[in-house]
């Protein structure tokens, strides 16, 4: 397993980077206060949302 970490102005400064990504990746994350599932081979869990939490210690 392993883990990219995009910038997202680079794939907004080169559009083709991220199509080179999505065909490189079985699982695609899309990450902002939330991490939301782009791509996965169990179709299922496209869309779906992981919501972390903090409790503040």
């Amino acid at each position: 397993m392993a883990f990219y970490f995009v910038n997202r102005g680079i794939l907004e400064d080169v559009p083709q980077a991220l199509y080179c990504i999505e065909e490189e990746t079985t699982t695609l994350l899309e990450a902002g206060k939330n991490v939301r599932i782009v791509k996965s081979p169990n179709f299922e869990m496209i869309g779906e949302e992981i919501v972390f939490t903090h409790s503040g210690t």
